[in-house]
């Protein structure tokens, strides 16, 4: 991973602790407690390296599936998803990434008749679900074992209302999702310096 950019003047010198609270307050919940979540992000990363790239590196690895005993595969915030896109190995795939969106909005999405099996025989994946009564349809290239990330670009467009936004950062072949507010995204692309933006 990439965890190299530039902190602007308002996120320059924020500590650790600063950033989660910051984000707390911008409506990012996480998983665990203060001090059971710098445990864990720490763990591999140096708190340095968080001072150092302040919110940037932060939202990288609260998006990272973890694991733990009696607890399973989990995420330090659920509403932020960090994944490598060379992950189609399975049929269910893009469905599962579907699913995976909906989830961080927190229940303000609910979509039925999702379907979007992938055919790797064929050019491409037909992704269709229905939101508020209405069918929508995602094509998915088909490209190796790539992830076609125009599919959660396009599930953002189709998701996005007056209190519900994403913002995306892509390095190398890892992309991190936040679902947020209006208000948080526009602080959030600040405090990133612009490292996340609006999907594409």
């Amino acid at each position: 991973m990439n965890i190299h950019s530039t902190p602007n003047d308002s996120s320059a010198g924020a500590g650790l602790e600063e950033q989660i609270r910051k984000l707390v307050s911008l409506g990012i919940g996480f998983s665990l407690p203060e001090e059971e979540l710098i445990e864990q992000l720490t763990r591999h990363w140096e708190r340095e390296l968080y001072e150092e790239e302040p919110y940037v590196l932060l939202l990288n690895i609260a998006g990272l599936e973890q694991f733990e005993r009696g607890r399973g595969l989990y995420r330090l915030s659920p509403q932020i998803w960090t994944f490598d896109i060379e992950c189609v190995e399975e049929e269910d795939v893009y469905e599962q990434a579907v699913e995976t969106m909906v989830a961080m909005t927190g229940g303000r999405i609910e979509i039925e008749e999702l379907s979007g099996k992938v055919d790797f025989d064929a050019a491409g994946t037909e992704i269709s679900f229905t939101l508020n009564g209405k069918k929508h349809e995602l094509y998915a290239r088909l490209q190796g074992d790539w992830f076609d990330l125009d599919i959660l670009g396009g599930a953002a467009t189709i998701f996005r209302g007056p209190d519900l936004r994403f913002l995306e950062r892509r390095v190398d072949q890892s992309v991190t999702f936040v679902c947020c507010t209006p208000a948080a995204q526009l602080e959030l692309k600040q405090l990133t310096n612009g490292a996340f933006e609006e999907p594409i």
